[in-house]
C-alpha cells in the first residue's frame, strides 16, 4: 500500500481461497480487532475450497489472523460445525 495512503485507510479487507486439506473448521474467527469468515465452496477450481475473508484495521493484523488460521492455531469464535436445530420439517405439521 501506498505510504501516501496510509492515513486515510479506515479498514483492510483481503479474501482468498484455500485446499480443504488440511481442513479447518469453517465459522467466523476473531482475533483482537480483526474478524475473519471461513466457509467452504465452488470457487471455479475444479474442486471445493476454504473460501477467507478477512477485515481488520491494518495489512499485518489481517494477515497474522490469516496465518493463524491456516496453522491451525486458532478456533472461530462462532462454530458452523454443529448441528442445526429449529429447522421446519414438513412431517412437523
Amino acid at each position: 500500500m501506498p505510504l501516501g495512503v496510509l492515513g486515510f485507510v479506515e479498514e483492510v479487507s483481503w479474501h482468498t481461497t484455500f485446499p480443504l486439506v488440511p481442513r479447518r473448521a469453517m465459522g467466523i474467527y476473531e482475533f483482537g480487532s480483526v474478524r475473519a469468515q471461513l466457509d467452504v465452496g465452488a470457487t471455479g477450481a475444479p474442486e471445493m475450497m476454504h473460501r477467507l475473508g478477512i477485515v481488520g484495521p491494518n495489512r499485518i493484523t489481517v494477515c497474522d489472523l490469516y496465518h493463524r488460521i491456516r496453522m491451525g492455531t486458532i478456533k472461530p469464535k462462532e462454530s458452523w460445525e454443529g448441528i442445526q436445530t429449529g429447522v421446519f420439517i414438513a412431517t412437523d405439521l
